[in-house]
């Protein structure tokens, strides 16, 4: 038979939430019945804002416990069976920690989509830029990159390289789609910029400015 948790084992588990750093009014804990099997019981753990994202435990009757929990370190989803108290201690601080990492992480990919559905359409298909319009970009991007020097805290170092990049991208200009070279200038800021934090700053101060100015083209 599987059992839930006993009283004691559920408040180390408390503990453990509290002295990493989170708050357990955001987590509820719960016994829950298997469908299955009636008289089998569990023990639910669930960050209340992204239910999706749980411990559950159980012990088998002896010494061993089985957990399942979401997010896990390396993989989405956790399932193991452990040898003792302590292991499953161990095991729920690996979970914390990483529920910690996937609900602080930015999401990179939504981030792009936004911004891309800023300025990017496709109403003038995936045609190449005029000559004219190169020069218009040439300087739209000087200025964008001045106004992230005089308006943002970033290091000279990472607008070195930020620059370097872009300057790279102005390259592609006259060999790509305006569509795609769209998408290679905007991957090319976000992943020249390493410090999420510090990209959201500088679209902050300086992203209106090149949305405006790339609206001002044909799109």
């Amino acid at each position: 038979m599987t059992t839930k948790l006993k009283k004691t084992q559920k408040n180390e588990l408390y503990d453990i939430i509290k002295t990493n750093g989170m708050n357990p009014i955001l987590f509820n804990c719960e016994d829950k019945l298997f469908s299955s099997m009636q008289e089998d019981s569990y023990t639910k753990i669930s960050y209340i804002p992204e239910k999706e994202y749980y411990c559950n435990t159980h012990s088998n009757g002896n010494e061993y416990y089985t957990m399942t929990y979401v997010p896990g370190i390396d993989i989405i989803k956790e399932e193991k069976t452990v040898s003792s108290w302590f292991i499953v201690k161990m095991n729920f601080i690996y979970w914390i920690t990483a529920l910690k990492e996937e609900i602080n992480a930015p999401d990179k990919w939504e981030t792009v989509k936004e911004i891309r559905e800023q300025f990017i359409s496709d109403e003038a298909g995936n045609t190449p830029y005029t000559e004219e319009e190169i020069g218009e970009l040439k300087l739209l991007v000087n200025r964008f990159k001045q106004e992230i020097k005089e308006k943002t805290s970033i290091t000279p170092e990472d607008f070195a390289r930020l620059e370097s990049k872009i300057d790279h991208v102005m390259t592609k200009v006259n060999k790509l789609g305006r569509i795609d070279w769209k998408n290679l200038l905007i991957g090319t800021i976000i992943n020249a910029i390493t410090d999420p934090s510090t990209f959201m700053n500088i679209w902050a101060a300086t992203g209106n400015l090149l949305i405006a100015g790339l609206k001002l083209l044909p799109q």
